[in-house]
């Protein structure tokens, strides 16, 4: 069988990078990735090699990172032991120690749930569904050859690249589709533990009542950095939402009855499911009548009366339903069957009539805008803490104000109409289930009383748990300050106090962007300890703490690529959850699963079970197994430590070169991800304009990713700890903590390559370009690399890269040192690293393929104030949607077409059509179309080899 010719041209060329890679010790300034991706560009620009010959090529090279992936995360998930039944059923009876433990304080264990599991709408949606669907399946059956082989054929046929469409809707769709998987997974959680209680306590299981994790989301409730989610589209999504659930619920009850047919009390099944029918009747009207243009008084008024009519059979309380399950299981004589009504009411008391929890987020600078009228001011920079006691007086003193969807309509204010809409779902939607109100970069006391106010305002403070997001690097080491400020006002207390939790969320991301990852972790540890020694020195430890992690599936974006388990113990540490347990304060930790990354572990049965069974084994361990940690112990050398990376990485990102190499290409090596904007949305200034504190977190890692050194990950160790390298080493092998630290940093640094960054800079040198009219063997594109030198004599994007560069390899040095020390291998494997060096000189190299037809389209005058000049800048930047379309307008295609007109006067002259630009369009617009959509493509390729998005 004759080799395929893609599998010749990789191991060509790979024989060719090894063989590179060892010239090095001869030629210490010779750089591998870049000397390749000439010879590729030298092999394409000459015909020896085509567009679709390197297409081939890439596929292979897709398909071999996908397989990877999937087994790395199929070993990330311990399958297939995590998903099997029996791990679990003996943590359980760990748990109960074997039945030994008193029933009562079994039964507390379950009650009170310790995990969350909160579902965004993070853009990571970087592979099409049907590739992201294909993952999953190749996922769970990593131990199934037979299954495997079948799936390899499927792989063949699908291209490596993104959903063509990707909105608020998709995203949706998507985060429901996962909620039924966590929701399958919960229930075989639940009865699992209650098979094994009847087994332990025979005499006492059925008293047993469960809330073993909760599960939110927050994909079409989250208007922090958007303006494309109006209310009507949120209350629209709920009302569809509680139909799915209600439908879910009369199913299930439904399906036990046909299985328990001849048991007697199937009987007292009937009014839960005529409830339900009732119900499920309502809310198909219910959504019927809001699918129509209600964003218009004359649409919405029908419709929001038919909501608030006050039909009884709408169900917005849990009561009635749970009060017919606990008769029906209260009548159910075979165990069996009552567990199975059991594990029902359960859910329904933990989810109520939604399929999740929702999270709504909005920007402190919304509340801001919104309190300024109130508190008669109009700056809220620095807000005095005699204003804070002020709104704390007015929240106390305030009382519920009434509001109908009229209110909704004409409220301009953002944050109050938020306000709104939750009372108003509250209200006639579900009343019982409680509802995270979460503050995006909230840094003040006041803020989070304006939201107190609201909700008090709105009447919906009892139900309301608002919870500031703490991202930046002065809010986090500002945090429990601020805590501490709103607790020394009675309306905060009050508050907390009646809910009965305290919230807060921390931003992985974000923080890892401001201050690089290792050092945002440990900000914000010390923010969770903080905040424990606080509660117990003011003797609020019967006030349950939820602490709600957000991060990404990416090691630049706070997961730990080793395991679940790291993963969880990353984000939250043994030695915080030790604090909270030592003291009593009751600590629930909530996670995210973002976008399409996140999604992937819930995506097939299998990979559910094992997710949520290894969060469930982590939430509710014993946190005083774990021994206790040198790190803490020496704290000078550990806050020296912190202190010195954080200011390196603060430095780094203020750094004009280190901006410059985030903008060259920026995003343009990235297809869309997410119906969210890269980046935020006062930024008007053109990429080159941008501070790299400014471009949103995922774009930014997936930026790092894409050029080859995830910088913000692997950075600042060196350095941070040069002056102190023996102390550090000693207290890193016996450290739990800091060698997880190091260990992560091996993993990413072994997936990265300064070798990559310097290649891609070479695409912006003038020199580089003259240099290969100097080589001479390719005299048909001289005057090409002739004006491409002319084009960028004035370009300084490849010497600030080169800079930037410079100072991260300083720093490699150093970190490399202590690798060796700890006996940590961050070198990649002869041929580890090989595929991806691959990948991007494949891709340098279509680059300048895009850049060489650029210099041959013809010269045109300036246009709409647009020069060619201009353009042909645009495509330096990779910014290639615009410059086509510009381009495409410049020159025509032309057509025979009259169209629709109508004339008397005859016309014996027909206009050629061939006189247009047919030829340029296809041979040069066509092909740098088709080399961008390459680049993008090979940009998913990479980013299988991170294992994630951004």
């Amino acid at each position: 069988m004759t080799e395929p010719r893609s599998d010749r041209w990789h191991q060509g060329y790979r024989r060719q990078l090894t063989e590179l890679r060892a010239g090095i010790s001869d030629d210490p300034q010779s750089n591998p990735v870049a000397a390749l991706a000439f010879r590729i560009s030298r092999d394409l620009e000459s015909g020896a090699r085509s567009l679709a010959d390197l297409d081939g090529l890439v596929k292979r090279l897709s398909e071999d990172a996908f397989r990877d992936r999937a087994i790395r995360l199929a070993h990330y998930l311990d399958l297939p032991r995590a998903g099997d039944d029996k791990q679990f059923r003996a943590f359980i009876r760990d748990r109960a120690k074997d039945g030994d433990l008193p029933f009562d304080q079994f039964q507390a264990l379950w009650q009170r749930a310790r995990i969350g599991i909160v579902f965004t709408a993070h853009p990571t949606f970087a592979i099409s569904e049907m590739l992201s669907n294909l993952l999953a399946k190749m996922v769970e059956s990593f131990d199934d050859p037979e299954r495997q082989r079948w799936l390899e054929s499927e792989l063949a046929e699908l291209p490596h690249r993104n959903q063509p469409t990707i909105d608020i809707a998709y995203e949706h769709r998507l985060a429901q589709a996962t909620i039924a998987e966590w929701s399958a997974a919960y229930t075989d959680a639940t009865r699992i533990l209650l098979e094994e209680t009847a087994a332990l306590y025979p005499d006492n299981w059925r008293a047993l009542r469960t809330e073993l994790a909760t599960c939110a989301s927050w994909v079409g409730y989250d208007l922090d950095g958007r303006t494309d989610i109006q209310w009507w589209h949120s209350l629209r999504l709920r009302i569809a939402e509680k139909h799915a659930q209600l439908t879910h619920y009369r199913d299930a009850i439904q399906h036990l009855a046909r299985a328990n047919a001849r048991d007697p009390a199937t009987a007292s099944l009937v009014p839960a499911i005529d409830l339900l029918d009732a119900a499920i009747t309502v809310a198909e009207g219910d959504i019927r009548a809001f699918n129509t243009d209600i964003e218009h008084a004359e649409a919405l008024a029908p419709a929001a009366n038919r909501l608030t009519d006050g039909n009884p059979r709408r169900l917005t309380r849990r009561g009635p339903l749970l009060e017919r399950l606990d008769a029906a299981a209260t009548a159910a004589k075979d165990d069996v069957f009552c567990r199975e009504i059991m594990v029902l009411r359960d859910h329904v008391a933990n989810v109520g009539f939604g399929t999740a929890h929702i999270h709504f987020r909005i920007n402190a600078a919304q509340l801001h805008n919104a309190i300024r009228k109130v508190l008669d001011i109009d700056d809220l920079a620095n807000p005095s803490r005699l204003l804070a006691t002020r709104l704390s007086e007015l929240i106390q003193v305030s009382e519920p104000e009434t509001v109908n969807f009229a209110s909704l309509l004409l409220e301009r204010a953002t944050a109050k109409r938020q306000f709104i809409l939750l009372s108003q779902i509250l209200k006639h939607v579900d009343s019982d289930t409680p509802v995270r109100f979460l503050i995006a970069e909230c840094e003040q006391p006041l803020t989070v009383l304006t939201a107190l106010y609201f909700a008090k305002l709105f009447g919906i403070d009892d139900r309301l748990d608002i919870s500031p997001l703490f991202e930046t690097a002065d809010a986090l080491e500002r945090g429990a300050r601020l805590v501490d400020q709103l607790l020394e006002t009675q309306a905060y207390r009050d508050y907390i106090h009646t809910r009965g939790k305290l919230s807060i969320q921390t931003g992985f991301s974000d923080a890892g962007r401001y201050v690089g990852q290792i050092a945002a972790t440990l900000a914000i540890e010390r923010l969770h300890m903080k905040l424990a020694r606080l509660l117990q020195e003011r003797g609020l430890t019967d006030v349950e703490v939820v602490i709600f992690n957000t991060h990404g599936e990416s090691v630049g974006r706070g997961s730990h690529p080793a395991s679940l388990q790291d993963r969880l113990t990353y984000v939250l540490s043994p030695t915080a959850r030790r604090l909270y347990q030592g003291a009593g304060i009751p600590l629930k930790h909530e996670t995210s699963f973002q976008g399409g990354d996140g999604y992937l572990l819930f995506a097939r049965p299998r990979l559910a079970r094992a997710t949520l069974f290894g969060l469930l084994r982590s939430a509710y361990e014993d946190a005083a197994a774990y021994p206790e940690d040198p790190f803490y112990a020496d704290t000078d050398h550990s806050l020296d430590f912190f202190l010195r990376l954080k200011a390196w990485h603060q430095a780094l990102f203020h750094d004009t070169d280190y901006r410059v190499l985030l903008a060259s290409f920026g995003t343009h090596l990235l297809f869309n991800t997410g119906s969210r904007r890269a980046r935020r949305q006062i930024e008007i200034n053109p990429p080159e304009g941008q501070d790299a504190l400014h471009l949103r977190a995922i774009p930014h890692n997936a930026i790092l990713q894409q050029l080859g050194y995830v910088a913000h990950a692997i950075g600042g160790i060196g350095t941070a700890t040069r002056m102190e390298r023996e102390r550090f080493i000693e207290t890193c092998i016996n450290s739990p903590r800091l060698r997880s630290f190091m260990e992560m940093v091996a993993h990413i640094k072994r997936n990265g390559s300064l070798s990559a960054v310097t290649a891609y800079a070479s695409l912006l040198d003038p020199g580089y370009w003259s240099a290969r009219v100097h080589a001479g063997g390719e005299p048909a594109h001289n005057e090409n690399f002739r004006q491409l030198v002319r084009l960028l004599d004035d370009d300084h994007r490849a010497t600030a890269i080169r800079r930037a560069v410079h100072r991260l390899r300083e720093d490699e040095f150093d970190l490399y040192t202590l690798f060796d020390a700890i006996d940590l291998d961050a070198r990649p494997a002869s041929d580890e690293r090989m595929d991806t060096d691959l990948l991007h000189a494949t891709r340098i190299a279509v680059i300048m393929h895009i850049f060489l037809l650029a210099m041959r389209i013809p010269h045109f005058s300036t246009r709409d104030d647009i020069t060619q000049e201009d353009i042909l800048k645009l495509i330096l930047r990779l910014d290639m949607p615009p410059a086509l379309e510009l381009l495409r307008i410049a020159f025509p295609v032309a057509s025979s077409d009259e169209g629709d007109i109508s004339l008397t006067e005859p016309a014996s002259y027909r206009a050629d059509p061939h006189s247009g630009y047919q030829e340029l369009n296809e041979t040069l617009l066509d092909g740098m179309d088709r080399a961008y959509d390459l680049t993008r493509r090979i940009g998913i390729a990479i980013s299988h080899h991170f294992g994630a998005h951004g």
